[in-house]
């Protein structure tokens, strides 16, 4: 199948607009990428939400080839947050449904990877994002990204092909791979 040497690992931003990424340890500059299967919207109610059926496929063509798989635990932000100190209105942070549909696409990728025996591994953003040194922040996302591999074309052109910058979901799938790279050799992040 492959080198004893080379570690293959699937790193997974599961939001509706999130993306998944092959690397490989030999060739981590030349990763694979799968925009997050979706509806096209035909039907109604089906506009954003994720295709399960999709990403059953995927996963059982993909699933086969990776040593570990990392995917960003999802959690809701639903209520209204702090005031605007400019207008003084109360910031909605995530509305009910936006929340359940966030916490029901998690569960349907979990259950798959589950159900095919794939090697899971959640983790929580407070837990892989600062040994990259990144923060909520997603512009950082993409700078780390983009240093890491500036050879690879980060832009969401699936989704959006005139775009010209590149899409920090795409940066994030891309840095949970090589999170999964990390977590296997054990080892302190490198370029």
């Amino acid at each position: 199948r492959r080198g004893a040497l080379v570690t293959i690992s699937l790193g997974v931003d599961p939001g509706v607009e999130g993306y998944l990424c092959v690397v490989d340890s030999q060739r981590q500059e030349t990763p694979r990428f799968w925009s997050m299967p979706v509806h096209d919207g035909e039907r109604a109610g089906e506009g954003d939400d994720l295709d399960s059926k999709a990403v059953l496929v995927l996963l059982q063509e993909i699933g086969p080839s990776i040593d570990i798989f990392v995917m960003e635990a999802q959690q809701g932000f639903p209520g209204i947050g702090p005031r605007c100190v400019a207008c003084h209105k109360p910031k909605v942070m995530q509305g009910v449904a936006s929340t359940f549909k966030t916490g029901r696409n998690f569960g349907v990728i979990e259950g798959i990877a589950l159900a095919l025996h794939l090697p899971l591994v959640v983790v929580k953003p407070q837990e892989w994002k600062p040994v990259w040194g990144l923060t909520s922040d997603k512009a950082m996302s993409v700078a780390k990204a983009t240093f890491l591999a500036p050879k690879v074309d980060f832009r969401p052109f699936e989704r959006k092909p005139k775009s010209r910058v590149p899409d920090h979901n795409k940066c994030e799938a891309y840095i949970l791979a090589k999170h999964g790279l990390r977590l296997l050799k054990g080892s302190e992040v490198t370029k």
